[in-house]
This record gives structure tokens, C-alpha cells and sequence, in this order.
């Protein structure tokens, strides 16, 4: 007899449901998207033009590292062989994790937990594959060629619905499949690859258990915190030998609500007709990609771009797993959760600018919702007025008290940090609401926690106690990751309390330690870790120049600054090899970031060119020995793309600010600038051909758009436009909702966003062509 919860469960069920139903009406009545307001112009055609970044296999993949991945920004399954009979579907949902309160000398009690791997048997034995993973689609679809026969597959995870599903039709009967379910062990997946880490006074979660509903399995890992993990799935197979596996996976805590949630997934998506099921999956993909466009003349970079593109939408939803190293691929791994100190947020950056901004919710929503956490990550003597975020933490943002400044490994930064990217998410779509509840309370915590223990010298300059520059082996004082975050804090939270029409008692001690707090230390290398503490060994980590970017506290337009980025650059990326080893993709993405902030666009290629080796041909990318998967420095380099495209800090918007040389042209449309504004920009011969500028505030803006001679822009919108003398700067003048369209030259005969032509002779390099 079904619970009053589990009745409650079926109602929401059958409401989201329907409104999946509702969906394909209001889509097929929706007009086209207005010209600037939503995306590209009608003349880009998106099917086309992503068929040729869809990645191919002509082999069969054989590890993570090969595998296509598809995903909804909570269910993600990979597929690849695991031996001559057999392929493998990695299954992982995000929110599937422990919920044990995490204990001091233990690491990320509240980690990832696997789920299982669903197992492809083929009659036939495998001989090779011709698959496509069409982006447009978020399909993966093809043949499978075994020695009795090709068999055709197609699978998807629902855009909407938590459902798998994977097609399968063999020809010719000696040509069977089968499916088995393998489940996982619900235990921390740091352990299974490093079993001398296990803390053996930790209690183990029991075994998963096999249970049959009707036409439904299920299997449930329980979970000693309360909750469950659940995974429910149906074969639905025909009498000529075609069959649907129909999956779903679901997370509950403390009660063990996941089975039921998981089974009526199975059943809901069983009742649906496949072709209504489908169709609701391609909308939301078809309605996603046109929020803005980019092309590049370079095939390997762009390919990749929109590999990226797609591998967020897979990877994080609003409503979504909050994006941490793995997104919902979870393998074996050191890092079962999300890392603070940098991997949260580069993972999120190019979510702003390619004006994706409402998978960026998911961030937003897990500061907003966890407080709690936050607050309790400081320790007790001062939770009454800071907060802070540890290292690495769960879903839900419970983590490690942090230790206070002048202790061994202080770590205070991170929750400064993580919140600089919800303000960019402010400043790109001016929502009051976040700044209001999330930015300005959270910061002024964050930024309390700094003020207690700041310390004046006899001159008065504020002083802040050893803290750690996030993976350096020596500490120092006045640290430059933190004193970074403490300037930029302070400016916020005065122009937030300006915004939002308040008087804060603590806006004179902003003031205040503004004008008192030291400077960050340098020396003739450029800028120091710490008072006292160079940089001396190769350091991955890019922390210590956060003033350069992406704060850009230090910046192009400061006398002398660019000489100290040269020489601060130069001699970070000099000890490369002194030291611990190498540096990782994201220190190449973070050079080439800071390159192309001061404009040196050869620089940006030449730093970014460095890291094609080192990525998978999935574009994933993995560290540390075994190899495990961490999603942030693929998607830094998304962000590196936008940052040679367009910068908007500083009150100023600039179109292609840092293209290298070779990069002659360039396309893009739609992306988002600070300030409430979306820019679409064409560049031809190596100068930029015209400039759209649509405005969503109102507000004036100063544009650089980099032009040969001075802008100018049809008659009717001549006063919205001041040009500044002897100066490429235009001052522009647009209402809410107003666009206009500056070249430089001869009128263009179009301002349509059309591809650079001709740069894909070959397909896509991504997959295994």
C-alpha cells in the first residue's frame, strides 16, 4: 500500500509531467526569437552548423577518457567497451551523496557516492562503431558492428525528465542483446582508488539491495545518515528484438522516499509515447544553444567551444547539481565532491558571458539555500557575525571548519571567491534579488571574518595574519589571494550598499580598511605569495595573481601594471618545472587569461595551444595517478575564448580585446557584457568590421570596439552615439530594450551572424574520427 508521501510524490510526478505535455504545444506556437533580443539572427542554421562540431567514433571508446558523455544536469550515463561482448553505461545522478556530518581529520565525509553500470551484452562479437554525438540533439546515435550483424543504438538523457533512455535495434535474429544492472557499493569513491585513506573506525553503508515493482527493478543503496540512493529501470523490448532500456536514478534524505520517486520516473516515461518523449527533449536543447553564438576561425578551438556549451547543459541545470569536479560522471576519484579553492569557480565562469546565465542558478541557488553551512564553517567564536566556505564540501555545502588566520593552513578566501562569481552573474543580468539575499549578506559575513583579525603597524596600515595561498607549502602574512579578496569585498559591499539604498553600520569600516589595508607584496618577480614568502617552486595554482584577473583590482588601464603582469607571468609560468611537477591545464587557461586581460592576444593562443595535448578526445581531462576526471579546466578555457572575444570589467565593454595575429576573422553574437548589455561583433581582415549593442538596462556605456576610424551608425540612432576625441571609445546612450549597430568603414551589407566560412573540411577533431 503506497505511503501518504509516496501519493503526494506521484501528484508532483504527474504535474511535471504534464507540464513536459505542455511543452511541444507552446513551442510549436512560439513565434521565431526578435532579432538581438534572445539570440543570433534567423540566418544561422544551428542544426547545420553543429553537425560539424559533433564529435564521431569510428572506434569503440575504451575508458572514460574516450567515452561520449551525455547528461542533464543531474543524470549522466558514459558508454564504452569493456570487453569483446560487452559495453558499459556509467551511471551517476549529482545529488547521490553522503550526508554524515563531516569530523576533523577526516577528508569530505560528505563526498560523491557511485551508483552502478548498466552492462551491454551483444550475441555478436564487437568489431567497431560509427557513432555521432550530435550536440544540436544531445543524441548519441550510430551502429554497432559485431560479427553477427550491426546493431543500431540510440541514447539520450531526457533534457527534463530524470529518465535515460537507449535504443537498441540488432538485425537479424542471432543478433541479441541483453542488459544487466551492476551496482556500486555506496562508499566514498576516494577509497576505491586509494584504499589506505579509508578511515577504518568509518562504518560502511550497507550493500545495495535488489527489489522488483511490478515491471520496475530497482535497486536501493541505503544509507546509514538516513536516505537512499535509488536506481529503477524497465527494458521494454518487441517482439522483432528492438528494446528501450528506461532508467532513472534518484537521491533522497533522511527519508527513503528515492525508490518511489525513481520507479514512477520509469513508469511515467514508459507511458509516454517515444516520439512526444523525444521531442520535449530536443525543444529544450534546440531552445538552449541560440542564446548566443560564436565562431572562430580556428576549427580545433571552435569545435571545442561548443563541446563546452554542451557539456554544461549536461553537467548543470538551475534547478540542478551544483557543479563540482565531476560533474555527473562520477568515477573513482581523490576529489568526490566540490573544491573551493578554484575548480567551482572556473567551472562556472563562461556561464556569463555566453549568456547562459540560468544554468548558473545552480551556484546561486546552493549559497542562497546552505547558510547554515556556511556559517558553521568559521569557528564558533566568531558564527555570529562571519561565515566562510572550507575546501571541499558536499552538495550542500557542509565542509571542515576552516582555521583562523596566523594557524597553520588558514584558508579564508574561498567563499569571497565563489561569491565574486554570483556577483558576475549580478552584473551580467542586474537581478536585484540576488545581490539583496545572497551577495551582500554572505559577503558581509566573509568579510567580517577578515576584519577580526586585521592588525594595524605603527603607521597604521591593516596587516592580516599568515593565511595559506590555496596548494603553496609556505605561509606568510598579508597574503595576496587573500588581501585580493579583501579590497574587492570592500569595494562591492559599498557599491551593493549604494544599490540597495542602505546605510550599514559598517560602511565607514569598509571605508576604512580601503584606505588602511596593505598593499599586495612584490618584489622584482613580480607579485609575492605572501609578505616575505616568493614564489620559488612550480605552483599550479594561480592564486596569488587573482588581483590580476579575474579581479583585475591591477589592470591595462593602471600605469605599470602591465609590466608587473610580464614579469609576475613570466616568472610563475619560469618554474613550471621546479618542484612539484608540471602545471595543470588550468594554470595554462589562467596564464592565457591573464595575458589576453592585458591585451596580448598572441600571448592568450600561445599559453592555450599548450594544453591540445592534455585533453581527452571527449574533451574531458584528468589529473593525479590513477587518472580521475575534473571538470573545471576545459571549461576555464571556454572562458579564456570569451575573455580574447570581449571584456566588460571596468565599466567599459571591449570587442575583441586580445586576438592573436592569426585570427584575422571572428564572429559572435549575443554575449553577455556586465552592465546589463548583449554584444554581437564581426571581425574581417583582422579589424573589427561592426559592433551590435543591445541594452537590457538603460544604462550608458562606454564600448571600445577596437575600429580602424572613427564609429558611425545609421542616422536615426546618431544621438544615442558620443564619440570621444582622439579616442576609439564611443559613450553610448540606449533605453531599455534599444539596440544599435556601429561599423567602421563603408556600411557593411549585412550584420547577419554567419559562421566564418570554410573552416571545417574534415568534421569535428573531437571523439575518435
Amino acid at each position: 500500500m503506497a505511503s501518504k508521501s509516496h501519493a503526494r510524490f506521484q501528484v508532483l510526478y504527474l504535474r511535471r509531467w504534464a507540464y513536459l505535455y505542455a511543452g511541444i504545444a507552446l513551442c510549436a506556437m512560439s513565434p521565431p526569437l526578435a532579432k538581438g533580443a534572445e539570440g543570433p539572427e534567423p540566418a544561422l542554421n544551428w542544426n547545420r552548423f553543429l553537425e560539424v562540431q559533433s564529435p564521431v567514433w569510428n572506434a569503440l571508446p575504451q575508458n572514460w577518457t574516450e567515452a561520449p558523455f551525455l547528461g542533464n544536469g543531474m543524470l549522466g550515463i558514459q558508454l564504452y567497451q569493456i570487453d569483446e561482448q560487452t559495453l558499459q553505461v556509467d551511471v551517476g545522478r549529482g545529488d547521490a551523496q553522503e550526508h554524515r556530518l563531516p569530523v576533523k581529520g577526516r577528508m569530505n565525509d560528505r563526498c560523491r557516492l557511485p551508483v552502478g553500470r548498466f552492462l551491454l551484452h551483444t550475441a555478436g562479437r564487437l568489431r567497431g562503431c560509427s557513432l555521432r554525438l550530435s550536440l544540436y540533439d544531445a543524441t548519441l546515435e550510430g551502429i554497432l558492428h559485431t560479427d553477427r550483424g550491426p546493431v543500431s543504438l540510440k541514447a539520450y538523457v531526457h533534457a527534463e525528465a530524470m529518465a535515460i533512455l537507449i535504443e537498441s535495434r540488432p538485425e537479424g535474429p542471432a543478433n541479441s542483446i541483453h542488459w544487466e544492472w551492476r551496482p556500486l557499493p555506496a562508499i566514498n569513491p576516494r577509497w576505491t582508488n586509494k584504499p589506505d585513506r579509508m578511515n577504518k573506525a568509518t562504518a560502511l553503508n550497507p550493500d545495495p539491495v535488489l527489489e522488483q515493482i511490478g515491471e520496475v527493478s530497482v535497486c536501493i543503496q541505503g544509507l546509514l545518515a538516513g536516505g537512499e540512493t535509488a536506481t529503477a529501470w524497465q527494458v521494454v523490448a518487441e517482439p522483432t528484438g528492438n528494446s528501450t532500456l528506461i532508467a532513472s536514478v534518484a537521491h533522497s534524505h533522511p527519508y527513503s522516499e528515492a525508490r518511489h520517486t525513481a520507479v514512477d520516473d520509469v513508469l511515467m516515461a514508459a507511458a509516454t509515447r517515444p516520439d512526444v518523449l523525444y521531442a520535449t527533449h530536443l525543444n529544450w536543447w534546440h531552445a538552449y544553444y541560440p542564446k548566443s553564438f560564436v565562431s572562430l576561425p580556428d576549427p580545433y578551438w571552435e569545435s571545442f567551444y561548443w563541446m563546452q556549451m554542451y557539456k554544461l547543459a549536461s553537467a548543470t541545470r538551475g534547478n540542478g547539481m551544483l557543479l563540482d569536479n565531476q560533474g555527473p560522471w562520477l568515477q573513482p576519484t581523490i576529489w568526490p565532491g566540490a573544491w573551493w579553492n578554484l575548480n567551482v569557480q572556473l567551472s562556472y565562469w563562461p556561464l556569463y558571458t555566453s549568456n547562459r546565465h540560468s544554468l548558473a542558478e545552480s551556484l546561486v541557488h546552493a549559497l542562497r539555500t546552505n547558510r547554515a553551512a556556511l556559517i558553521h564553517a568559521v569557528p564558533e567564536t566568531y558564527r555570529h557575525d562571519s561565515a566562510a566556505l572550507g575546501r571541499e564540501t558536499g552538495q550542500h555545502l557542509w565542509g571542515q571548519t576552516i582555521t583562523e588566520p596566523g594557524t597553520e593552513q588558514a584558508e579564508t578566501g574561498h567563499l569571497p571567491w565563489a561569491l565574486h562569481n554570483v556577483w558576475l552573474h549580478y552584473r551580467h543580468t542586474l537581478d536585484e534579488s540576488m545581490l539583496r539575499e545572497v551577495i551582500y549578506p554572505l559577503l558581509r559575513r566573509a568579510i567580517n571574518y577578515y576584519l577580526h583579525f586585521l592588525q594595524p603597524d605603527a603607521q597604521g596600515v591593516l596587516h592580516l595574519p599568515a593565511t595559506w595561498s590555496p596548494e603553496y607549502r609556505d605561509i606568510g602574512p598579508d597574503c595576496s589571494y587573500d588581501l585580493a579578496l579583501i579590497r574587492w569585498g570592500c569595494q562591492t559591499l559599498i557599491e551593493s550598499n549604494s544599490l540597495l539604498g542602505m546605510r550599514d553600520p559598517l560602511l565607514a569600516t569598509w571605508n576604512d580598511t580601503l584606505q588602511r589595508l596593505a598593499q599586495i607584496p612584490t618584489d622584482e618577480t613580480g607579485i609575492l605569495i605572501a609578505k616575505g614568502v616568493p614564489l620559488t617552486y612550480g605552483h599550479r595554482h594561480y592564486s596569488h595573481l587573482l588581483a590580476l584577473y579575474p579581479l583585475y583590482l591591477i589592470n591595462r588601464d593602471m600605469e605599470g601594471a602591465e609590466a608587473l603582469m610580464r614579469t609576475s607571468l613570466e616568472h610563475w609560468l619560469g618554474l613550471e618545472q621546479v618542484g612539484n611537477g608540471r602545471f595543470t591545464v588550468y594554470s595554462l587557461t589562467g596564464a592565457a587569461s591573464i595575458a589576453a586581460a592585458f591585451g596580448d592576444g598572441n600571448g592568450a593562443i600561445s599559453h592555450l595551444n599548450r594544453i591540445r595535448p592534455r585533453l581527452f578526445p571527449n574533451t574531458l581531462y584528468g589529473e593525479a595517478s590513477p587518472l580521475v576526471p575534473v571538470i573545471e579546466s576545459p571549461l576555464s578555457a571556454a572562458q579564456t575564448l570569451h575573455d580574447m572575444l570581449i571584456q566588460s570589467w571596468g565599466d567599459k565593454i571591449r570587442v575583441f580585446p586580445a586576438m592573436p595575429a592569426e585570427w584575422k576573422e571572428a564572429v559572435f553574437d549575443s554575449l553577455s557584457a556586465e552592465g546589463g548589455y548583449l554584444i554581437s561583433a564581426r571581425r574581417e581582415k583582422g579589424l573589427t568590421r561592426w559592433v551590435r549593442v543591445r541594452s537590457l538596462s538603460g544604462n550608458p556605456v562606454t564600448l571600445i570596439p577596437g575600429f580602424a576610424s572613427p564609429a558611425q551608425t545609421d542616422a536615426s540612432m546618431a544621438d544615442r552615439l558620443q564619440q570621444e576625441a582622439g579616442s576609439d571609445a564611443c559613450i553610448l546612450h540606449l533605453n531599455a530594450g534599444e539596440e544599435i549597430i556601429l561599423w567602421s568603414g563603408e556600411r557593411p551589407a549585412s550584420f547577419e551572424t554567419t559562421p566564418v566560412s570554410g573552416i571545417h573540411p574534415s568534421g569535428s577533431p573531437f571523439g575518435l574520427p
